[in-house]
């Protein structure tokens, strides 16, 4: 009994192996474990590579004027331009900057100074693209300088970005804001000085609003560029700068 128990096991083992033999000369498929021949693995699934988030330039300002000036006048206007320009081009990067931030306080007094804390304040959760557009509407002469009136436009426009994609509030106006900006020729200390400067140099010594309590849409619109442009950058290419 156990002998003919022992042969048909012997038997058995001996038919598995013959079949292994043959079968696997053609097949490959006879090996000890789970392994599966590299053969008869199911095709590998198709993956979709993950495409790397797409750049955005960051927020820039740039200023014109409604009506070219000259001397004095012209002078302080483009200094009124180029420190709102400064201030835009800190409160809105998307990422904090010492040198920003100091280029814009050397041209203001201290009533106006911008601080870290000023940068954080103006942040949004999301990254910003795009750029605003400063228009100066005139300058005048007054007794302590030039008053210097100034349009900001969403143009071309401000932008978070969203999964990639540059997205603008739906309903937001053309006119940002309206300003009176006095520049004076003087010796008072800048928002970076702790004492008068030796000679007189252009300063921002007054900002304030050019409309009061209205939006800036009503002096501004009749401002604007046209045609008003509206369009968010394009994708910064791989390598540029």
């Amino acid at each position: 009994m156990t002998g003919s128990g022992s042969s048909r096991r012997s038997g058995r083992v001996a038919s598995i192996a013959i079949a292994c033999t043959v079968t696997g000369m053609l097949l490959n498929a006879c090996s000890t474990g789970h392994h599966r021949s590299p053969n008869l693995s199911p095709a590998p699934q198709p993956t979709t590579p993950t495409q790397p988030a797409k750049q955005y330039p960051p927020i820039t300002s740039t200023w014109n004027m409604v009506t070219p000036s000259s001397g004095p006048a012209q002078e302080a206007a483009q200094f009124a331009a180029e420190t709102e320009v400064a201030s835009d081009l800190y409160t809105l990067a998307n990422d904090y900057s010492p040198d920003l931030m100091r280029r814009y306080n050397e041209r203001v007094v201290g009533t106006y100074i911008w601080s870290e804390n000023s940068w954080h304040a103006a942040q949004t959760s999301r990254p910003g693209t795009g750029g605003t557009l400063w228009r100066v509407i005139d300058s005048i002469q007054i007794d302590s300088g030039f008053r210097v009136t100034l349009c900001d436009f969403d143009s071309p426009g401000l932008y978070d970005i969203i999964d990639g994609t540059p997205v603008h509030a739906p309903n937001d106006k053309k006119s940002l804001s309206a300003e009176w900006v006095t520049v004076s020729r003087t010796t008072k200390p800048s928002a970076l000085d702790t004492r008068d400067a030796s000679t007189p140099r252009l300063l921002v010594t007054e900002i304030q609003s050019a409309v009061g309590n209205q939006v800036p849409g009503t002096l501004c619109d009749q401002y604007a560029p046209e045609p008003f442009i509206r369009q968010p950058p394009e994708p910064v290419q791989s390598g540029q700068k």
